[in-house]
């Protein structure tokens, strides 16, 4: 007897007559039903195929259960839950989108799942007791989707793979259309000159129809399987669409030859699979090209490295290197890899990783990480780990782009949403009118036309592809775009909120003032040297050029955005800003450092520091977008005003005194009126970054930026925001002028079929190509050249 399953989950029943395994079930099922969800169990029994290894199954999705492959591809979030990054094999256009992104719906336990169409990359966020990895690549597989996991270098090869395949089945679709083509031929003119027998008539017609089975139905076999997912799910797609189209037009030369008619439409139908899977090969192209850059930001490694042997040093490029080797880096030198080191001394700068401002000392024994800068000393590494497997591709990998869909993106999944019936509606009145007229035979040649003519793949092309293809341009240039839908937000801010310091300065505080007892140096020397922030380090330099020598404090505290706390020798000391320490800046604008000795003032430092070279062609670039410009700082109004000055800001947008949740409230408040793009620290301006719409970090380390940070700056210039604008407002032109583009061909395409203007084959020539037009035209696009025009 077969035990009964809980109509929810699926899991055994107490009893035969029970419904549901337990109250949460019940409780459940009441709530998708009222509150009009009952089509998850739709879409849920629709990829589901029954217990066991069924078709459609990945065999290798078991090897992905277990906690063995979890700590080597997921990521840990918070409570408890983890992330993935897949990569899919077999997306082919935005409805692909929408079905992944059902995961949800279909798994219990998915968090969210959001798909980059351009990547093919999958992050899925999963409570693993309830939906882990191998649990997704199954029911992936179920909707026609493999799945591993994703990695730049396996992603490549998986491209490479792929492209292969697909030339094989563009070139078998392309012998079916030529050879059917040409037994077409031999029927159009044996109906012009009336000399072919009627008994070759009827097996050239067939002969057409047998050439074109293999492109139409072999080759397009992805086109197919596409529509079959698409059906279950009752969503129109690309593949639905071309698959019908394919179809109809194999059943109607069937029906023709078997009528005894010289038309035929085998060879339409079969060019129009090979050149709708040659715009796909182009695609995947793309894509390889994307892969090749986004693992990318090479710059953050070296191009070669010191390999020691019996200790002779040999320069090797670095894909030669393999983990057990050691290494020699001296002085400016980056660190190729993972590993230890064996021996030496010297300064690291891991800022790259972390957003550590200060060097870090290493000896025999420390760990360091590739892209690591060597700033001062010389030592030898042994690698533990290269290339794909270190710290910094981790990174890299993880930090991708992302996207949950852009404006474009989700505007022309919409339009194929009532494109369907639409395109049906059109395409049966067009038939009925001229079956009317001229005959059925007419009317179904005509309606053939029509969807043919009505595929919209250009359409759903143009976002997802040149935005991808933008991220990648981006990485190029030291930009890491993980979310590429930013590319599209950008267009709607009306906001800026920057911090000051390090990003529109150059972060390399002065001191140009002080005052303080020398018997006090050494006390707030330890404990300013403790603190990363710039202000702390240049009060540091100060005292140490001063001939200061360093005192530990007994206690130390540090508070984001106001200054440190510290205890010595019995006395507590303050070092910090007015709202720590009650000093008051001075007149000339520059902020003020104030030292207390148990509640009393006794000293202070005065600072200054410069603006980058680019602050103000980046200012003058945020106006020319329509957006409006706020100073938010940690620092004193003056100084922050004297800046504002400087920059051309109204002293009004100029915020001076506030902390982390300030900034974070004042990106709030700005939200009312229109979008808000906040720019600073990964690290300490975490909070307004996680507050705006468009966050872009300059400094604070890549690990920092992963979560919080829509775009980063990894290059030590800080023109990438600049260059984030200008690259956005070229990549959303060239978006809309493809979409314009492919609209405009697709209306005319159809307009011209219904008028019986183009006929099957035109149609199936013609659609097929406004694919390729809009690959070629993003692979042209270039929204992120390596020169950069200034502002005048």
């Amino acid at each position: 007897m077969v035990a009964a399953s809980c109509i929810h989950c699926g899991l055994p029943v107490a009893g035969a007559d029970e419904r549901f395994c337990c109250s949460g079930c019940a409780t459940a099922y009441r709530l998708l039903h009222d509150g009009g969800l009952a089509e998850f169990y739709r879409l849920r029994d629709a990829t589901a195929t029954g217990p066991g290894r069924q078709a459609g199954e990945d065999p290798a999705a078991d090897a992905f259960d277990g906690s063995a492959f979890r700590a080597a591809w997921a990521r840990p979030l918070g409570g408890g839950d983890e992330l993935i990054a897949w990569y899919l094999e077999g997306l082919h256009c935005p409805a692909c989108v929408w079905l992944v992104e059902q995961l949800p719906r279909l798994l219990p336990g998915v968090r969210w799942a959001r798909l980059d169409l351009g990547t093919a990359q999958l992050r899925v966020a999963y409570d693993p007791a309830h939906a882990g990895p191998g649990a997704q690549a199954r029911l992936l597989a179920r909707l026609g989707y493999r799945a591993r996991p994703f990695r730049a270098d396996a992603v490549l090869a998986a491209l490479t793979a792929e492209h292969r395949a697909l030339l094989m089945r563009v070139a078998v679709a392309a012998a079916s259309a030529v050879g059917a083509m040409h037994l077409t031929a031999t029927l159009t003119a044996g109906e012009i000159t009336g000399d072919l027998d009627p008994g070759w008539q009827s097996g050239f017609a067939w002969g057409a129809i047998l050439v074109a089975l293999p492109g139409c139905l072999w080759a397009a076999s992805s086109l197919h399987r596409g529509a079959l997912v698409a059906l279950r799910a009752r969503r129109w797609s690309v593949d639905l669409a071309a698959s019908l189209a394919i179809l109809l037009a194999l059943a109607g030369s069937a029906a023709l030859a078997a009528s005894g008619s010289l038309a035929s439409y085998a060879d339409a139908a079969a060019m129009f699979a090979a050149l709708l899977l040659t715009a796909r090969l182009a695609v995947v192209q793309a894509r390889r090209r994307v892969a090749r850059a986004a693992g990318g930001l090479t710059h953050l490694l070296p191009l070669t490295a010191r390999r020691l042997q019996d200790g002779i040093a040999t320069e090797v490029a670095i894909q030669a290197l393999t983990a057990g080797e050691v290494v020699e880096v001296g002085e400016g030198a980056i660190v190729p890899g993972d590993g230890t080191v064996v021996s030496g001394t010297a300064a690291i700068d891991i800022a790259v990783l972390t957003g550590e401002p200060r060097p870090i000392a290493v000896t025999a024994g420390s760990t360091v990480a590739a892209g690591a800068i060597c700033r001062h000393g010389n030592v030898s590494i042994r690698l533990s780990a290269v290339g794909a497997d270190t710290r910094l591709a981790g990174i890299l990998a993880a930090a991708l782009p992302t996207g949950h869909g852009t404006a474009a993106e989700w505007q022309s999944d919409t339009t194929l949403r009532w494109f369907a019936p639409l395109t049906l509606g059109l395409a049966a009145a067009a038939a009925l009118a001229w079956g009317w007229h001229d005959g059925w035979t007419r009317g179904a040649e005509i309606a053939l036309a029509v969807i043919v003519a009505a595929c919209p793949c250009a359409i759903g092309l143009a976002a997802p592809l040149t935005q991808a293809l933008a991220a990648a341009a981006a990485a190029r240039r030291g930009l890491l775009i993980r979310d590429p839908a930013v590319l599209a937000r950008i267009s709607s801010v009306r906001h800026v909120v920057c911090d000051k310091t390090g990003t529109l300065t150059r972060g390399r505080m002065q001191v140009v003032e002080a005052q303080l007892p020398s018997e006090l140096r050494g006390a707030v020397l330890g404990v300013a040297e403790r603190s990363g922030h710039p202000a702390a380090q240049a009060v540091s330099a100060h005292l140490r050029a001063a001939g200061a020598v360093a005192v530990p404090p007994t206690t130390w505290r540090e508070l984001s955005g106001q200054g440190v706390l510290a205890g010595h020798d019995g006395h507590d000391l303050r070092l910090g800003g007015q709202r720590l320490t009650g000093i008051e800046p001075g007149d000339q604008g520059r902020s003020r450092v104030g030292v207390l000795a148990d509640g009393a003032p006794v000293g202070w430092f005065d600072l200054d520091d410069q603006l980058r070279p680019e602050a103000r062609d980046l200012v003058a670039t945020w106006r020319r977008a329509g957006a409006r410009i706020h100073i938010a700082s940690g620092d004193h109004q003056a100084a922050v005003r004297q800046k504002a000055g400087e920059l051309g800001i109204e002293p009004a947008d100029a915020y001076g005194g506030l902390s982390p949740e300030d900034k974070a409230a004042l990106v709030g408040r700005l939200r009312a009126e229109g979008g808000v793009a906040a720019v600073g620290d990964g690290v300490n301006d975490a909070a307004m970054l996680a507050a705006a719409d468009v966050a872009v970090g300059v400094s604070g380390g890549l690990e920092a930026a992963l979560d919080r940070c829509h775009a980063f700056c990894a290059r030590p210039d800080e023109a990438g925001p600049r260059e984030l604008w200008l690259g956005a407002a070229r990549t959303r032109q060239a978006i809309a002028r493809m979409l314009w583009i492919s609209a405009v061909y697709n209306l005319l395409a159809i307009a011209g079929a219904a008028a019986g203007l183009f006929g099957p084959l035109v149609c199936a020539i013609a659609m097929p190509l406004s694919s390729l037009t809009v690959v070629a035209m993003a692979l042209r696009c270039d929204p992120f050249p390596t020169a950069q025009p200034t502002s005048s």
